[in-house]
């Protein structure tokens, strides 16, 4: 049988019920909440990359110390030595032996 009857009070009781049911199962104190933790995205490298490649290479303080087939890419340049010195604080760089 069908019947366009409004829904009956029992049930309107158990919704009120269940939402106050569910609203006393959340917790009263904000530091209780589960909040994700915000994590800070790392600042991307500042600067121009150099690459580098040689046969024995020694850093010693700011100094950089390549020998043997030195050949150092840096933007559009490449140097061919055979050492280079490379100094990190002055932004210096020498370079001697079969020189390009």
């Amino acid at each position: 049988m069908l019947t366009n009857a409004a829904p009956t009070a029992q049930r309107e009781t158990s919704g009120a019920q269940s939402a106050g049911a569910s609203a006393s199962t959340l917790p009263d104190d904000p530091g209780q909440e589960l909040v994700p933790l915000a994590v800070p995205v790392p600042l991307p490298a500042s600067g121009t990359p150099v690459e580098w490649q040689a046969q024995r290479q020694e850093w010693r303080g700011d100094t950089l110390t390549l020998n043997g087939n030195v050949v150092v890419h840096y933007r559009d340049y490449i140097i061919r030595a055979d050492n280079v010195t490379y100094n990190r604080a002055t932004k210096e760089l020498e370079a001697d032996g079969h020189l390009q």
